[in-house]
């Protein structure tokens, strides 16, 4: 790759990873903006206790092999099939694990209306972990555009779900 091509993508991944980032913000305050008038305040505490859970859940799930799909100097097809299949059976067995456990994880937060909650978005590991390797690879090739369009789309489509749901009385669902 010439230095000056190198260069021009460097800018675009720049551009489309700014825009995405400010785009996705904006959004998300106004979605929010609008979730907070229609629910309650425990809707929100109900999610956040479970965001708790699913964010330090999440830490295993990511293990970094992303990362290491980016920086490794020559990839071949083996080292994304591992990363693939290591992050989703990890997410399978925390999302499995989550499921079985789902009682006993919130009785340490004194909350038993979060545990359906909990069990719900633990299948969101399987999400993550299914885009994890393309991700990674849109990133090692600073191709941030389909990054920055998808981010934008899924901001936009879950917050017209979750604003609908909400004004139909769906309650904590619609988070």
């Amino acid at each position: 790759m010439e230095p000056g091509s190198s260069k021009k993508k460097v800018a675009q991944g720049v551009a489309w990873a700014s825009s995405a980032q400010w785009g996705g913000q904006l959004l998300s305050f106004g979605i929010y903006t609008g979730l907070a008038r229609l629910l309650s305040p425990q809707v929100f505490g109900l999610v956040a206790i479970a965001g708790i859970y699913i964010a330090f859940m999440q830490i295993f799930v990511q293990q970094g092999f992303g990362t290491a799909v980016i920086q490794r100097r020559e990839l071949e097809r083996e080292h994304l099939d591992s990363a693939f299949w290591i992050a989703t059976a990890t997410a399978l067995f925390l999302c499995l694990l989550s499921l079985l456990l789902g009682r006993q994880i919130t009785r340490l937060f004194h909350e038993p209306k979060v545990t359906p909650v909990i069990e719900w978005l633990s299948l969101s590991f399987l999400f993550y972990a299914l885009g994890s390797v393309p991700m990674a690879l849109f990133s090692r090739e600073l191709d941030f555009r389909p990054l920055a369009v998808s981010s934008v789309i899924a901001t936009v489509v879950g917050g017209a779900v979750g604003l609908s749901m909400a004004y139909l009385g769906w309650g904590v669902w619609s988070l």
